[in-house]
C-alpha cells in the first residue's frame, strides 16, 4: 500500500501547476507560451478574468521565470505598468507626461505589429505649446531580420503619428543580438 501512496504522491506533485504570468494580452500570452514550449517546458495558456494566464508545472516555475526574464519576454510587460498616479487631480505636467506615454505605447504597438520587429521602445518629448523647445522622438527597434527594417520607414511612421518633423526622429535598429545597424542619418538626426 505504501508503494501506491508514493505513486499517487509523485503524480500529484508532477500535476501541480503554478501560474507564473497573468493579466496578459493574448499576443503576450502566445509569445510566452511559444517560447517556453519551444524550450521543452510543459506550459498551459488559459483565459482568466482580466486577461490571459501562463501556468507551468511547479517544478519548472523557477526555470521558466528565469528564461522569460533573460529573454525579456513577453515584450511590453514591464512597460505597461506605468508609474502610479501622483495625485487625485493631475497637474498640467502630469497630464502632458501621461499623454506622451500613451502615444509612445501606441506607437510601440504599431511597430510591434510589423514583421521582423521583436521589440520596440519609443521615447517622446512633446513640449507644451507655450514652450520654445522642439518636439523630438527616439526609437529603438530590436529586429530578428537583419536588413529588412528600414530606419526611414520607421521615422516616417513615428513622424506621421506624432506630427514631429522627420529630422527630429532618431531611429536605431538592433538586429541579431548586439549588432547595431546605423549610419549618420539613422541614429541621431536633427536633435540639437
Amino acid at each position: 500500500m505504501s508503494r501506491m501512496a508514493l505513486v499517487i504522491f509523485v503524480i500529484f506533485l508532477t500535476s501541480c501547476r503554478e501560474e507564473i504570468l497573468h493579466d496578459l494580452s493574448e499576443a503576450q500570452a502566445n509569445q510566452a507560451w511559444l517560447t517556453l514550449a519551444n524550450r521543452q517546458i510543459d506550459v498551459q495558456k488559459k483565459r482568466g478574468i482580466s486577461g490571459w494566464q501562463i501556468a507551468v508545472s511547479t517544478s519548472s516555475a523557477v526555470k521558466a521565470l528565469q528564461m522569460l526574464e533573460e529573454l525579456k519576454l513577453p515584450h511590453g510587460l514591464w512597460r505597461e505598468k506605468d508609474l502610479e498616479a501622483g495625485s487625485i487631480i493631475p497637474s498640467k505636467e502630469e497630464r502632458q507626461l501621461t499623454r506622451e506615454r500613451q502615444l509612445a505605447r501606441s506607437i510601440e504597438g504599431s511597430l510591434l505589429s510589423l514583421p521582423g520587429i521583436d521589440d520596440a521602445h519609443v521615447h517622446l518629448v512633446l513640449p507644451n505649446g507655450d514652450s520654445a523647445s522642439k518636439s523630438t522622438a527616439s526609437v529603438l527597434v530590436i529586429s530578428s531580420r537583419s536588413g529588412s527594417i528600414q530606419p526611414q520607414q520607421l521615422r516616417d511612421l513615428v513622424a506621421g503619428a506624432t506630427s514631429i518633423q522627420k529630422e527630429s526622429v532618431a531611429v536605431a535598429v538592433i538586429s541579431g543580438g548586439d549588432y547595431l545597424q546605423k549610419s549618420n542619418s539613422d541614429v541621431i538626426t536633427g536633435a540639437k
